[in-house]
């Protein structure tokens, strides 16, 4: 569909490899202080209560459990595979481990920029590093749960693929097919936005079908479109219909019927968080995005201004303005999703891949534009510094007052120093976690599973209380009556102490 880059000779072969090692210094550079930082996710406790232990039989296995809300198999794997080499409380190790998978997703646009869309090595590296540094992309790592980046990875190598397929003929032709296809099955076993896919890979055939006899027709891209749309209706019967009815509501957060002030709202917020401008926005109704300040929204004016002048020039040629619908249509079709049935910030990682590389390669243009060759790796190396600058700048945002900043308080602590030594747990114990702070039980471990995580062990009874002074009656008999209870709480400093003898001396006291 698109012209490639002609095959690079052997420097240039290394001039990859080079702008490769350049992307992931900046990557490590940028993210520096997730590392340092000793705290992780609430859903990182829900990950190892699933996955400790877990075989490779019994990890594949989970690809049979059609009925769960989530269905994401290649979790199970990655935990099976992550679990081998670190242990559950190396919390820089299981941030490294995601990590490596956002530099997977990272080398795929690389590639998908450099060798299918002809945008050259600087193009791919500036892309894949506009998308490194956006706020919305750092919880997949900070949180040390999840794998948010696997499906990122597959689905950029499926359309890549599927491209390549698009100017191929013959045995080549199908065997590239099918390969796109593999990866539209693994993206889609890791989220459910890439459901999405087979609408694009359509619109790629589009593009490439009609209007010259030099590109494929109809009928050779409706059965290459085939296989990818006869997934849908068997997604759809074999996992959508096992799901429990009510598990998605139109009023929560993720939702499978429409509600149309969610959709209203995700429609006014989301294309702007996907040109970096936070200004008038908020993850949910009424609530200010923590991102939002004069440097990113001024960073994001300028890229959009960037964009929209560089394009502008370049859209008089038929495979530039192809290319662009194809990147416009990438935004739109990926953005179709999250809009209908989510709303929060990282639910615009797979849509900002088709921005990224609308930026990548603008700004290639205007960089290929200045005449000196030092002044030009001076604006690059100039370029590169400050969005490193800015990414950083938007991590510490990020882990101390984003979405999620509040849970990093509550487990920062709590594996270096545990409410109770290990020894005295004792068996089969019942933990009482206050919820002094208000905020419900998925912030302590995904509703009850922290100190099952601390401590490492599967025997914790855990159950999220209300504080103190409010634990209802029938809660308050159980806990007297379990010859092996605790009552944990947070002190002032975010800290986890051992509680149980004020709670006792409450109950016993009539203060309760």
């Amino acid at each position: 569909m698109f012209p490639p880059e002609k095959l690079p000779p052997e420097k240039a072969r290394l001039r990859h490899v080079l702008h490769l090692g350049l992307l992931t210094v900046f990557a490590f550079a940028l993210y520096g202080e997730v590392f340092a930082y000793d705290s992780f996710g609430p859903e990182t406790a829900l990950y190892y209560y699933y996955s400790d232990g877990l075989t490779f039989r019994l990890a594949l296995r989970s690809f049979v459990y059609v009925q769960l809300m989530w269905y994401r198999p290649m979790t199970s794997v990655l935990y099976w595979a992550g679990e081998q080499f670190v242990g559950w409380h190396n919390i820089a190790g299981w941030k490294l481990v995601h990590f490596v998978t956002v530099l997977a997703a990272l080398y795929a646009i690389y590639w998908l920029v450099a060798a299918c869309l002809g945008g050259g090595r600087i193009a791919g590296l500036l892309a894949a590093a506009w998308f490194c540094a956006q706020p919305n992309v750092y919880p997949g790592v900070m949180e040390a749960a999840g794998f948010d980046f696997v499906h990122i990875a597959f689905t950029v190598l499926c359309a890549g693929i599927y491209w390549r397929a698009t100017r191929a003929s013959g045995r080549r032709m199908v065997a590239l097919t099918a390969l796109a296809w593999l990866c539209f099955l693994v993206a889609l076993a890791s989220k459910e936005v890439v459901l999405a896919v087979p609408v694009y890979l359509a619109l790629v055939s589009a593009l490439a079908a009609p209007g010259s006899t030099q590109r494929p027709g109809w009928r050779r891209e409706a059965l290459r479109l085939a296989p990818f749309f006869a997934v849908l209706p068997l997604w759809y019967l074999l996992h959508f219909t096992k799901v429990p009815p009510g598990s998605f509501p139109g009023s929560g957060p993720y939702r499978s019927i429409a509600n149309g002030s969610m959709i209203a709202a995700n429609l006014r917020k989301m294309p702007l968080w996907i040109l970096r401008i936070y200004a008038g926005t908020g993850e949910t109704l009424g609530e200010r995005m923590h991102q939002s300040n004069a440097v990113n929204n001024l960073a994001g004016v300028a890229a959009a201004v960037l964009v929209s002048l560089m394009w502008w020039r370049r859209i008089r040629m038929d495979s530039r303005r192809r290319l662009l619908a194809a990147l416009l249509g990438w935004i739109a079709v990926f953005l179709a999703l999250p809009v209908y049935a989510g709303g929060f910030l990282w639910h615009i990682n797979l849509p900002l891949v088709g921005y990224s590389i609308l930026f990548g390669m603008a700004a290639a243009w205007a960089w290929k534009a200045i005449p000196s060759r030092p002044w030009r790796g001076f604006a690059l190396g100039v370029f590169l510094i400050g969005l490193a600058a800015l990414g950083r700048y938007d991590l510490h945002i990020e882990l101390y007052r984003g979405t999620h900043a509040l849970a990093f308080r509550i487990n920062h602590s709590v594996l270096s120093r545990p409410p109770v030594p290990a020894d005295r747990l004792g068996r089969a114990p019942l933990v009482y976690i206050e919820d002094r702070l208000g905020v419900g039980g998925w912030w302590y471990g995904c509703y009850g599973i922290l100190f099952n995580y601390t401590y490492l062990r599967h025997d914790i009874q855990e159950v999220v209380v209300p504080r103190l002074a409010e634990v209802p009656r029938d809660l308050r008999a159980r806990w007297l009556t379990h010859p092996n209870a605790f009552f944990f709480r947070l002190d002032d400093n975010f800290d986890w102490r051992d509680a149980s003898a004020e709670f006792r001396a409450a109950v016993h006291g009539g203060r309760l």
